[in-house]
Formats: C-alpha cells, structure tokens, sequence
C-alpha cells in the first residue's frame, strides 16, 4: 500500500474547495436593521455575512456576536482591511490561522472574486476530508510500523486490553473469510495501533521526539468520529474552534512526520546469507530519528526493534 505523503496531504484541500460562491452568498446593507438582519440571517443558515456597499465590501456582520446595543448592521459590523482577500490556492492548514484572524475571508482567482470562507466552511465535506487523509496517512504509518517492529504479530496484540483484543481477532476472521492473504495489523484500529506504539518503549521514543506526547491523542476515536459522520458538530464555527482544529492539525502531522521519518530512515536492506546460513535484515541507519532495526535471525523468533 503507497504511503500517503504529507506535502499531498497538506496540498489536497484548497480554498477553492471551501469557497462559498457569491451568488449564495447573503449580503447586508449597512443601513439595515440589526435586529432583524440577524433574523434573516439565522433562518437562512447564516451565522456571518458580509457587508457592502455600492459592490464594495466594508465589513462582516455577525449574527450571533454582535454588539447587543447595536442598532444597524453599521452599528453591528466589524470593519474589515483587503487583509482578508486570500487566493484560490490557499491551503486548508493556512485557512485556520488566517481564520483565527479574520472570521470571513474573500477569495480570489487570477484577479476575479469567487466568493468567501468562513470558520463554519472549515467543517464542510471537503475540510472533513484534510483531516480524513491525515488520520489514513498516521494509521498506514503506525500499521507499517508495528509490523516491522512485531515480526510476530500476535505479541503486538497482546499488548492490548481483553476486549479490544477479541474486538481485533473478530473483525480479523470477518476479514479472511474475504482475504485469507490478511495479516493481524489489518484488523487493528487506530486507536490500538497508538496503544501498541505507547505500550512500546523503542516505538514511544520515535513518536514522542521534539516534545509531543501520545497522551495528547486521548480523545483520538472521538476526533476521528467527528470526521467520519457529517452529522457532527465539528467545528463550531469559533475562534475556539478553529484552535482545536488547528492543535489537532498540528498533532498529527507531527506524529506522521516523525513515523515516516522513522520508517524512512529504516529502509530494509536484504543481505547475503551469513556463515551459518542465516538470512539477516539490517536496517539504514540515519540521522532522523536515530532509528535502527537490530539483525533478526531467520527463524523470527528474535523480535525486531527499533532503538533510538
């Protein structure tokens, strides 16, 4: 299975996916009522609408924020700069922080306007999908790396609780009833394959270089829940909510760098049988990671490891 790499990840979801077209778009004169602006606004879906006048945008009205003694949407509007006009290209991991900034952001292609973004688009389908291609990305990488460090993999699933154990070894019979070529890592989820890598000290270390800890990944099924069902709540449409986006971007990412990285650096490399007519992996050693596989014998009975 090809890996999925982070500069495709990080590239795939664009703000030419989230854009809201302007024809859809509902947009508030000035002079309007505030009252009853947000009325209309809340009926119609909307919790942010821009501002214009005479064609030009001059603020962002917030149906659910705004200053309660606010008489007119002119009253009500947080005035906005040409700061907040990004380009069609813009990254879905460039979005959150501008977001965090500005709560609607216009976007542009080759010098025409498409329509604008705002911290509820970031839960849309295609947002989801940025956050989908992340978790794939770390659970191909953590099951790749579990089997090189399990050459038995059954020791890798015994370091799981009773029930997620008989949870794993159902779904695996499920399995091979289809493919019997499946091995024990593919009937794992990613919420076991994390508590492989934490229960294994040689893995923990990869994982958590440069400061980042696993403990942080607690509410991981939940997360990954709210990205697979669209009927979730997921962002809230909040600076708040932005943030957590953001964290568990940066989270994630970390981990799959460091995890590829690992796995990079210890590309398998076949060697000639030994004097005794043992068949031995080693491992590339780099800098990254300082990752190495020790020789295993070819019996497999001596676990592969990972030292760092």
């Amino acid at each position: 299975m090809t890996p999925l790499d982070l500069s495709d990840i990080h590239g795939a979801i664009r703000a030419s996916h989230l854009v809201v077209p302007f024809e859809r778009v509902m947009t508030l004169s000035p002079a309007s009522s505030a009252d009853a602006a947000a009325e209309a606004m809340l009926e119609r879906g909307f919790d942010l609408a821009p501002v214009t006048q005479q064609g030009t945008v001059i603020g962002v009205f917030s149906a659910r924020h705004r200053p309660k003694r606010a008489k007119t949407v002119r009253g009500g509007m947080q005035s906005r700069q040409l700061a907040i006009v990004v380009t069609a290209d813009t990254t879905y991991r460039q979005l959150l922080t501008e977001l965090q900034q500005q709560s609607l952001l216009l976007v542009l292609e080759k010098w025409s306007l498409l329509g604008i973004v705002t911290p509820g688009d970031m839960g849309s389908a295609p947002g989801r999908t940025h956050f989908y291609l992340l978790l794939s990305g770390l659970e191909m990488a953590l099951a790749e790396l579990v089997r090189r460090l399990f050459p038995d993999q059954a020791d890798a699933v015994a370091l799981l609780s009773q029930s997620r154990r008989a949870k794993a070894e159902s779904l695996l019979q499920l399995l091979r009833a289809q493919d019997d070529q499946l091995d024990s890592v593919a009937a794992v989820s990613l919420h076991d394959l994390v508590t492989i890598v934490r229960k294994t000290p040689a893995a923990r270390e990869v994982a958590e270089a440069q400061g980042f800890r696993l403990k942080k990944l607690g509410s991981l099924d939940d997360f990954r829940n709210d990205v697979m069902h669209p009927v979730r709540e997921f962002t809230h449409a909040t600076a708040d909510g932005l943030a957590r986006l953001q964290r568990w971007d940066d989270d994630l990412t970390h981990l799959l760098k460091r995890v590829q990285e690992a796995l990079g650096a210890s590309a398998a490399l076949d060697a000639p049988s030994g004097p005794a007519g043992q068949q031995e992996e080693h491992l590339v050693r780099r800098d990254v990671g300082r990752v190495q596989l020790k020789p295993r014998a070819a019996s497999g009975q001596t676990p592969v490891r990972l030292t760092s």
